[in-house]
């Protein structure tokens, strides 16, 4: 029984331990960017510099202000355990927030407010729930839910995919809000990769944010009301990146918050650049669980010269074409005015780049042999290399 009790306080010690370090001035605020009062707010950044911490103390704080509830949510089912959510609340100030003898347990799918004292009623205060079980929680209610929290946001390159992510966010979202207008929405993540399906419908160019840069966007909505979308790329904090490298010597994420894996790695990419891209055509891969996408990216930066002491100007601009992962799937040639066509998937490469050729001009065959056509990393272009030369029935060499 005494041993007992001395882990106990142990353990009670470490956790404390922890909530201080993680609440001092050396680890990340959320000040600035909640100041900004935005309805979605995505942030990324060096991993553990307290963005989890942070945000599920807000939720905290908020329910003992409010009484509004709050959703943690998760990709995948595997994540929602009661190991897991135990610790994850552990390093909170629970006891600060909300008394003496105050602690916070998960079963049941939520999160309970209970006191020492057996005789006090436990409070329902959140919900944690998986992406990947979006059927299940349509039927379910989540009373007075204000708070949303999406943690890990931005998948790791080796992490298998969930399919149609991003509707399954916002279905979970209709389900958790209802008709609430008033919600706070958080996206965390780390930095490992440029690639995320939230991007885009919320936005957000990565390449334009800086670190220890705060965005807002405003996205107008059918109905008049504008959401506005707050993201922040986390400054650099170096005390924590210190520590990180000791153990860590190959991750620039980890050490410095820098993007792990560049989106843009293989593919040209300028300081200041402005780009756009127009879909050709979109192939789907069932068994994969993968769609790729051919666009057409054009390209414009300016650089400032200099003649003669006079300095101007000067426009720069190119077109290639790009290959990549995306969330828009479809079965039909985007460009074409003239007719809809219906491909099956990668079986009819032939006959979709004959009718892009077309309708374009543009000749995929000729513009991969002469090297100007760029993957977004090495998965996608070992992957289409060899889709293509399956279903071409050609070997690139025997075209050299």
């Amino acid at each position: 029984m005494a041993k007992k009790k001395a882990e106990e306080v142990k353990a009670e010690l470490r956790e404390k331990t922890m909530a201080e370090a993680l609440s001092s001035k050396d680890f990340y605020s959320p000040k600035k960017l909640l100041d900004k009062n935005g309805d979605i707010n995505v942030i990324w950044g060096q991993r553990s510099n307290g963005k989890t911490y942070s945000y599920l103390k807000y939720a905290l704080e908020n329910f003992r202000d409010t009484h509004r509830t709050f959703v943690y949510v998760r990709r995948w089912a595997e994540d929602i355990v009661v190991k897991n959510m135990d610790k994850l609340m552990s390093p909170l100030p629970v006891e600060s927030i909300f008394g003496k003898g105050k602690s916070i347990r998960f079963y049941r799918g939520a999160f309970w407010l209970q006191d020492e004292d057996p005789s006090i009623d436990k409070v329902c205060i959140g919900w944690a729930i998986a992406l990947n079980q979006v059927a299940h929680t349509k039927s379910q209610t989540f009373q007075d839910a204000q708070v949303v929290i999406l943690d890990e946001f931005i998948q790791l390159a080796t992490e298998r995919k969930l399919k149609d992510e991003f509707d399954a966010w916002e279905q979970t979202l209709s389900t958790v809000l209802r008709t609430a207008n008033d919600a706070k929405i958080f996206l965390l993540g780390n930095s490992v990769g440029k690639y995320s399906e939230y991007f885009t419908p919320y936005g957000i160019d990565p390449n334009g944010i800086k670190q220890g840069e705060i965005k807002e966007i405003i996205l107008p909505n059918a109905t008049g009301d504008p959401t506005k979308v707050v993201a922040e790329y986390c400054e650099y904090n170096a005390k924590i990146g210190s520590k990180t490298s000791k153990y860590v010597r190959g991750s620039k994420m980890a050490q410095t918050g820098e993007w792990e894996i560049q989106d843009v790695a293989n593919i040209p990419h300028t300081d200041n650049e402005w780009s756009r891209e127009m879909m050709l055509c979109s192939m789907y891969d069932p068994i994969m669980n993968l769609t790729l996408g051919l666009f057409v990216r054009y390209a414009k930066w300016v650089t400032l010269e200099v003649d003669n002491g006079i300095y101007y100007e000067k426009a720069h601009e190119r077109e290639f074409i790009v290959i990549r992962e995306t969330n828009k799937r479809s079965s039909y040639y985007h460009l074409s005015t003239v007719k809809d066509l219906s491909y099956s998937t990668w079986t009819d490469l032939k006959k979709m780049f004959k009718d892009i050729e077309e309708n374009t001009g543009i000749d995929i065959d000729k513009e991969l042999m002469m090297g100007r056509v760029f993957c977004e990393n090495s998965f996608v272009g070992d992957y289409f290399y060899h889709t293509y030369n399956q279903y071409m029935r050609t070997s690139l060499r025997d075209l050299l």
